[in-house]
């Protein structure tokens, strides 16, 4: 995990979803009006695989989790480049429960950007229970993305 000076940078939570993309379209337009730099999280939860069940997942199982999750940061950053090519980017791969990962990295965190659903079931990665914890459970704001960011508006969600 990685420590930063406090509320220096705006959290947003990967995982390859549609809803992620929109959660990190709208962090990367605030991260770019408050000139604050964006970290992108990615959460590889094992423990969900096969909940109750012998799975025998592999260790190239294992690996082709950690090769998409490599890849979601990388389009993610990507996505934010094109959009916002002043905004830093950074990136955070780990491996563990999505909602304690992104509880302890949220402590540093300015806000917290997820999506409203995620890829959730086998996968276990930022299902929408994952948002719904971390609204309680978050350290500072918590933005929960459901629509798509209208483009060439700002601050839509003060109507």
């Amino acid at each position: 995990m990685t420590t930063s000076t406090p509320n220096s940078h705006i959290l947003v939570g990967v995982d390859g979803s549609t809803s992620a993309l929109h959660a990190l379209t709208w962090a990367g337009a605030e991260a770019q009006r408050r000139n604050l730099p964006l970290t992108l999280v990615h959460v590889i939860d094992h423990s969900s695989l096969g909940q109750g069940y012998n799975l025998g997942a592999s260790a190239s199982f294992f690996q082709h989790l950690e090769t998409d999750g490599a890849e979601f940061l990388s389009q993610a950053k990507d996505h934010v480049y094109a959009l916002h090519p002043n905004v830093e980017v950074s990136t955070v791969k780990a491996t563990g429960r999505p909602v304690p990962v992104l509880v302890e990295l949220s402590r540093n965190a300015l806000m917290t950007v997820l999506g409203s659903s995620g890829l959730g079931g086998f996968t276990g990665m930022m299902a929408g229970s994952v948002s719904v914890s971390l609204t309680a459970k978050g350290h500072g704001p918590v933005v929960v993305v459901r629509e798509p960011p209208v483009p060439g508006v700002d601050r839509w969600w003060w109507a």
